[in-house]
């Protein structure tokens, strides 16, 4: 992804902050209004599922930075994941947060009581009637709807639910009936970290110049036994359109006739092309990834491109990302939101690019599109590489998936679909610089995983969470709860209000006259 505009940034962080106060201010209304705290303990996670999953419709990072996103790489409990997925495991912080929160009030709340009851064993009867005060305003802050009256059933739901569902996911990471590994196939993957700047890229010769940088190294990555290469996101800029011209492409090439003019002039063709004889001359599977601009006049100009060629030189697909980072790819138009999917050899691959795997409604198309590999070229910097990579692994857990994500000036990371680290590599000053002439310098080279090949853990989260259907309807009781307790609720007692100051009374004193 690109990085971001800093009032965008400020934006989204004050609109997030305080979008997650809401489910608390909604809280304390249900509580003034009479709602049991028992009966909130259970209601109240689902306002906080609804706020996130707002939350990650509206933010141009997903999932990122939101409440149960930044989990601990901790294989056994990340299993959770491919059985509730994100807002599952929202609802239970939410839930653990709210037993946490209400134990201790219902605790002080019942041993004062005790003490007072045991306390009244003896005494002179000014004695009795403090104790009895005290007694009486004890009962009636435990009466507080505030204050559970059953905290030791909380407790063993609780308990059970979180028992209930380590014990399947445990089942889920044992049973090796849940899992299609063949530990005798591997496939080595390659993937070309290219690290350059916006000011590389000034003129066409600088922009070939970098495109034969990222074949070069694309042919050290096969040379060194990878049977999968692929770049690393917002490395190369191609245009559509013949060189040193004016003309307004018509749109995305889709057509790929490079072969005629005018675009056979173009850098996109001689990526394409390159690419295509890349792959078939070695043999393998070859992804490039690119910026690709179809017009020099629209503000709208550009594409975000994931292609996928085969060992025989063909096409298998034309990935277009489809969630453009807000104030960096402005410019960029979406695609399809359609993740896109490859048979190989190896199994099956699929595509996306960088932010697109931080949103789980979208990813859920890879859990049930039966993909072995996930491949995401990425783009990272220093404010958010710490978070974006380790945040978009639950991808791979959710959908049981081998991901890897590559990514320039950030982690590179692989990971099996059991949350097991294959590959981690840190590539901020990695490597050397490259001589690159009078424009600003920067780097290209690769890292070589090898990963399991057709393996893949049958997910439960993307079918019973089928485009987080549990979730949208959290977020509708939500809206329904608020304007009940905001706006109904007021109105009917206004009304009430206004019937009782108004109601003449029945009886003797009405036979006179006003």
């Amino acid at each position: 992804m690109a990085p971001t505009a800093g009032w965008v940034s400020v934006v989204l962080a004050v609109a997030v902050g305080m979008a997650l106060c809401f489910p608390l201010v909604l809280d304390r209304r249900l509580l003034q209004l009479g709602l049991s705290a028992d009966v909130e303990l259970y209601v109240f996670p689902l306002f906080v599922v609804a706020v996130v999953q707002a939350a990650i419709a509206i933010s141009p990072y997903g999932a990122i930075g939101l409440p149960g996103s930044d989990l601990v790489m901790q294989t056994m409990p990340l299993q959770v994941l491919c059985l509730l997925g994100l807002p599952g495991v929202v609802y239970l912080e939410g839930l653990l947060a709210g037993v946490a929160a209400g134990l201790p009030l219902a605790y002080c709340a019942e041993t004062a009581i005790l003490r007072v009851a045991c306390s009244r064993g003896g005494g002179a009867a000014d004695d009795d009637d403090v104790l009895g005060t005290r007694a009486r305003v004890i009962e009636q802050q435990y009466r507080d709807p505030r204050v559970f009256k059953h905290p030791k059933s909380h407790i063993m739901i609780v308990a059970t639910l979180l028992f209930l569902l380590y014990f399947f996911a445990g089942i889920a990471y044992t049973m090796s009936s849940f899992n299609t590994a063949d530990p005798t196939r591997s496939v080595r993957v390659g993937g070309v970290l290219i690290s350059a700047e916006w000011q590389d890229y000034d003129t066409p010769e600088e922009r070939r110049w970098w495109l034969d940088q990222a074949f070069e190294q694309s042919q050290r990555a096969v040379n060194a036994g990878a049977k999968i290469v692929f770049w690393s996101e917002w490395g190369i800029f191609v245009d559509e359109f013949p060189e040193n011209t004016t003309a307004d492409a018509n749109g995305p090439n889709k057509h790929y006739n490079c072969s005629s003019a005018p675009h056979m002039t173009s850098t996109f063709c001689a990526l394409y092309n390159r690419a295509s004889m890349l792959a078939k001359k070695n043999n393998v599977y070859f992804g490039p990834s690119f910026i690709s601009f179809f017009s020099n006049t629209r503000d709208v100009n550009a594409t975000n491109r994931f292609l996928l060629f085969s060992p025989d030189g063909e096409l298998l697909f034309d990935y277009q990302k489809a969630h453009p980072v807000l104030g960096g790819e402005d410019n960029v138009l979406a695609g399809p939101k359609n993740v896109a999917f490859a048979d190989t050899e190896y199994g099956r691959v699929a595509g996306v690019i960088c932010a697109d795997a931080g949103y789980p409604t979208y990813m859920q198309q890879v859990g049930r599109g039966g993909a072995d590999l996930l491949l995401v070229p990425a783009y990272d910097w220093p404010q958010i590489y710490t978070a974006s990579t380790p945040e978009m692994v639950p991808r791979a857990i959710e959908n049981g998936v081998v991901m890897m994500r590559l990514t320039s000036f950030g982690r590179v990371e692989a990971v099996g679909p059991l949350g097991e680290m294959l590959l981690q590599v840190n590539t901020f000053g990695l490597p050397a610089e490259v001589p690159c002439g009078d424009h600003r310098c920067a780097n290209t080279t690769y890292v070589l995983a090898d990963l399991p090949a057709h393996y893949r853990r049958y997910s439960l989260y993307p079918y019973i969470g089928y485009d987080d259907l549990h979730a949208y309807a959290c977020c509708a009781l939500a809206a329904a709860v608020t304007v009940g307790a905001f706006v109904v609720v007021p109105v009917v007692r206004c009304v009430r209000r206004r019937r009782n100051r108004y109601h003449l009374p029945t009886g003797d004193n009405d036979s006179g006259g006003i």
